[in-house]
């Protein structure tokens, strides 16, 4: 995932810098068009479980409904934390590459 390459001159650094940030931005929007499948398939199902009352009354239903309902607040969770922390962070002009 992470790649760590020692050079030497500058501007192997900042190419290596870039091709860094550009990697982990790749797996910053794989993992939120998976969080983002997973809540388009869940949320339905959820749904389903809740609406026919024969299945809400089965408790391997109910413990179905709470684990998909974990896994889509984890999914929500998840997709903040990487937009608002992991994203934020790797835009911000800020940081000198070259300290890196």
């Amino acid at each position: 995932m992470f790649q760590l390459r020692l050079c030497f001159p500058l501007h192997n650094r900042l190419a290596t810098y870039e091709n860094n940030i550009l990697s982990i931005l790749a797996d910053i929007y794989l993992g939120l068009a998976c969080n983002l499948a997973s809540i388009v398939l869940l949320a339905p199902a959820i749904l389903i479980f809740l609406f026919y009352r024969s299945l809400r009354r089965q408790h391997r239903i109910r413990l179905h409904i709470n684990f998909f309902s974990a896994l889509l607040v984890a999914d929500f969770v998840n997709i903040l934390w990487e937009m608002m922390v992991t994203y934020a962070n790797l835009e911000d002009t800020s940081i000198d590459p070259q300290v890196v």
